[in-house]
């Protein structure tokens, strides 16, 4: 008889303190953290951010649109972004990554074919986007420049093909003067 009052009251005991721990876990676990990693908070950190999050979220505070983003390079501590979009066309983004996280240093808009430079270190980059659509290839300065093309979706039955070159370089002299004489287009 005393047996079983005692495992009624140890039963009881234990059911108590298992409610008890139910509730502080489950208090604990709703409480907020500022350095939670979730997706769209501003509370949110670079340091807990992919590096493309961190891309978009900086080139939506400088007021571009980051659903534009078509391709992105890293250049030593440097970013390249570009990004398409009907109203502007092709523009592009340079972004300096150092300790303290990403830094806006400019941007360029409605570019054709030009070479862009920022004083200090970041490499020259020359950006060509040929009006003729047979161009399969471009080189620049006699050296072959890396494609991006994307098809930019308007509607379901409306859509563009984006193509542009980027070539980079870390020699001041290699900025276009004569277009011609420094582009060539292979079709």
């Amino acid at each position: 008889m005393y047996k079983k009052n005692y495992l009624k009251i140890l039963g009881d005991y234990f059911e108590k303190l298992l409610l008890s721990l139910s509730v502080v876990f489950v208090l604990f676990g709703c409480t907020t953290d500022e350095n939670n990693d979730n997706e769209g908070s501003e509370n949110a950190t670079q340091e807990n951010q992919s590096l493309e999050e961190q891309i978009k979220n900086i080139v939506k505070e400088n007021s571009y649109n980051p659903k534009d983003i078509v391709d992105y390079d890293l250049k030593g501590n440097y970013i390249y972004v570009y990004s398409y979009s009907t109203r502007n066309g092709l523009t592009s983004m340079l972004i300096k990554n150092n300790s303290n996280g990403l830094e806006w240093v400019t941007s360029w808009v409605s570019i054709q074919t030009s070479s862009l430079g920022h004083k200090g270190t970041a490499p020259i980059v020359t950006i060509i986007q040929p009006e003729d659509t047979d161009v399969k290839d471009v080189r620049v300065f006699g050296k072959p420049a890396k494609l991006t093309q994307t098809t930019i979706e308007f509607t379901e039955d409306f859509s563009q093909e984006v193509k542009f070159w980027v070539y980079y370089s870390d020699n001041k002299e290699e900025v276009l003067d004569g277009f011609d004489e420094d582009i060539e287009y292979i079709k």
